[in-house]
């Protein structure tokens, strides 16, 4: 009773717990948490489980900070691969008109129109 009484806690706290508390003060996606868990549990078994949140955060880090490396941070970063004005003319680019759209609907929540098109849509002029 007590082995499953801590093997269902362990992996409470492995899949659930630790993304959310730990992965958000590392810059750590939940989702590459919960990926890096099952990932180390598959080469160490449970005991990886402990160890499994500060390998993540060092990898992060390391991604972070190794140029070569930058194509992986999107992956496993919580902050979006691209910035607003990347986004907007990427789905120009495309004739995404709908993701347009509602991309301007989000942001006019926040600025005014003034403000989106000198923050956004005039920076993204010189990227055509």
């Amino acid at each position: 009773m007590t082995a499953l009484l801590l093997g269902i806690l362990e992996a409470a706290m492995g899949h659930i717990v630790e993304p959310q508390v730990f992965g958000n003060s590392a810059g750590i996606s939940p989702l590459a948490i919960t990926i890096a868990a099952a990932f180390w549990t598959s080469i160490w078994g449970s005991p990886s489980l402990l160890l499994l949140t500060p390998i993540t955060a060092c990898l992060a880090v390391l991604v972070r900070h190794v140029c070569n490396l930058n194509f992986i941070e999107p992956l496993s970063g919580d902050k979006p691969a691209l910035s607003a004005v990347q986004r907007f003319y990427q789905r120009v680019l495309v004739s995404d008109v709908d993701k347009v759209v509602g991309h301007v609907e989000v942001l006019l929540k926040n600025k005014s129109l003034f403000e989106y098109y000198k923050g956004v849509a005039m920076p993204a002029l010189p990227l055509a």
